[in-house]
């Protein structure tokens, strides 16, 4: 029963782990103000050769070059097909939700008025296969206590075989015959005699 229960708790701390895992988000850093780009390349890394998008987040802050409205605009593309885009007067942060597909990206922003940018990429590359990661952690887990049982199990048999071989030895030499008496009289009543030297 106690082995039970210690199972039982591993998987429930490995799920809650893999739940905390799953939502943790990765940030990548596109423009800073200090340094702003037109152009900037993003790449979203596959998880083990799966291509299920997962959900991304683009905190945006624009900046102008001088006090003022800052007029701003930025795409974000994969390819020729265009993800996200906006234009306008940004007067407090931006932010987009959405989903991205492994791949590469592109973020364009409109730098030729002066203004700088504030652009950061979170993702949470494991979202996607929460369900799929509790279903094998907890598989693997309750494989893992069957095979521990099974183990145990051999070797107890194996010990018993052991202790039950060593016994099985001790009662045959306990069944030997003793030989009792000294080496004389073994002479004495054997019927060989040696010579008599004149």
């Amino acid at each position: 029963m106690k082995q039970v229960i210690l199972w039982v708790g591993a998987i429930l701390i490995v799920n809650i782990t893999w739940a905390y895992v799953t939502d943790s988000e990765a940030s990548y850093e596109i423009n800073s103000k200090d340094q702003t780009n037109e152009q900037r390349d993003i790449d979203i890394a596959d998880f083990f050769g799966m291509k299920e998008p997962i959900p991304a987040r683009i905190e945006m802050t624009f900046y102008p070059s001088s006090t003022g409205e800052v007029n701003y605009s930025y795409s974000l593309k994969e390819g020729v097909v265009v993800v996200t885009q906006g234009s306008g007067v940004a007067t407090n942060p931006e932010v987009w939700v959405g989903q991205l597909s492994p791949g590469s990206y592109e973020m364009f922003v409109d730098v030729s008025n002066g203004i700088t940018a504030d652009q950061t990429l979170y993702t949470q590359p494991f979202k996607p296969y929460q369900t799929s990661g509790h279903i094998v952690v907890s598989i693997a887990l309750v494989a893992l206590s069957f095979a521990e049982v099974g183990v145990r199990a051999y070797i107890k048999q194996k010990q018993q075989m052991n202790t039950k071989s060593d016994s099985t030895s001790q009662t045959e030499k306990a069944s030997l015959p003793q030989r009792s008496g000294s080496l004389h009289d073994d002479e004495e009543s054997s019927p060989w005699r040696d010579p008599i030297v004149l």
